[in-house]
């Protein structure tokens, strides 16, 4: 069943509620002793609609009828951490991992329809080249069902593999959640010397652990060229993002700075801010076109602001809480916005002419073939006037 985008992010919010804040663990569980686990132990954490079963690291995820196998790709966690930071590690990870399963399994179908047209599309293709391998014919015999279940585990484990890198944070966190967000982007450069960079206005839904609360944010990411591995690199158009975040919220901090990066061959994203990271998908109207210009890879400076946070929780006096950072970053955001625009702008502009140009070289070429052909053709069929 496919899932309208606004219905799934809210829908997972209120799963995020339950699954945190009624979930009963023991206490032997969550100590040190859990990150030395020998691989016969099992652990077995209950929520509503699914079950985590850990096997040392090595976690199975089963949520209705699909089992997801996560066998990390790091045999250790960070030496960084104290014994109970990797016994808290351990926890958000398996918090962070289901409820992000859970959330996915909500667009299952939509996902297993994506991957079946895909492999498809490649098996004509390397039928037309000749070339056939066995596992692209086995891949055109599994269900939709089947093939979702495949792209959903290696998600969660390209996941799971993030986590592992930020696992300091991830091991303080008090804040999970999804985020999407819409922007324009117009940056190019070279190495460390370039222009430009990115304007998003976002959403985000999650849940705040400390403070039992479900916590809706409206936030905006000014971000600017910082550097490339390209030799040259130029991108500019509409960009859209859809991923999941991590962190650590202290009371009444509402901007912070950090570094944003888009790896190469992979139209994906990571941003890490001083308590948080950030990672998902991204792609979007763009010059080069995607996925072209989904495979560029740069990394710039981010600005965050929570511009609106919600806090709605039964647990806290109020019930509902309000904070923005308008009246901290409002003016410094407005003349941003109104830059990065104008620079948008002018990289539309200079695109749409030499576009422009090119088209009208090209059309001149044409007709001065045409012309040429023509008298050629008249030549030919027109006999020389008799004496």
């Amino acid at each position: 069943m496919l899932v309208r985008l606004p219905e799934f992010m809210l829908c997972l919010g209120l799963l995020l509620l339950p699954a945190h804040s009624q979930r009963a663990i023991a206490s032997e569980q969550d100590t040190g002793s859990a990150v030395g686990s020998s691989p016969e132990e099992v652990i077995r954490y209950q929520v509503p609609e699914s079950e985590v079963i850990r096997h040392g690291l090595r976690l199975e995820i089963r949520v209705g009828k699909s089992v997801y196998e996560i066998q990390p790709l790091f045999e250790e966690i960070s030496g960084q951490l104290s014994a109970n930071e990797r016994s808290q590690f351990l926890h958000n990870r398996v918090i962070f991992l289901e409820s992000v399963a859970k959330s996915l399994q909500m667009i299952k179908y939509g996902i297993g329809i994506g991957a079946v047209v895909k492999d498809k599309a490649v098996f004509i293709a390397q039928k037309v080249r000749n070339k056939s391998p066995l596992y692209l014919e086995m891949q055109r015999q599994l269900s939709i069902r089947e093939r979702a279940d495949e792209v959903i585990t290696a998600m969660l484990r390209g996941l799971d593999a993030k986590l592992f890198e930020s696992s300091p944070i991830v091991a303080r966190a008090n804040e999970f959640g999804v985020v999407l967000s819409g922007g324009v982007e117009a940056l190019g450069g070279r190495s460390e010397k370039g222009w430009g960079g990115l304007v998003d206005i976002g959403v985000s839904i999650g849940f705040n652990r400390d403070s039992r609360a479900l916590v809706i944010q409206v936030f905006r990411d000014i971000e600017k060229y910082q550097s490339s591995l390209m030799p040259v690199l130029a991108l500019g158009g509409l960009v859209s993002k859809a991923g999941f975040y991590a962190g650590n919220q202290e009371p009444g901090k509402l901007t912070d700075h950090g570094t944003s990066f888009y790896p190469p061959l992979i139209p994906g994203f990571q941003m890490k801010r001083n308590n948080f990271v950030m990672f998902g998908f991204s792609s979007g109207l763009t010059w080069p076109p995607a996925p072209l210009g989904d495979l560029l890879t740069y990394t710039n400076h981010l600005d965050h602001a929570r511009v609106i946070r919600l806090t709605i929780s039964p647990f806290t006096r109020g019930f509902i809480r309000f904070s923005s950072s308008l009246a901290e970053s409002g003016p410094k955001d407005l003349r941003m916005v109104l830059e990065a625009v104008s620079r948008m702008i002018r990289f539309i502009g200079s695109t749409a002419q030499a576009a422009a140009q090119e088209l009208a070289r090209v059309g001149r070429r044409s007709l001065q073939e045409s012309h040429l052909f023509s008298m050629r053709c008249k030549a030919m069929f027109t006999r020389p006037a008799s004496d």
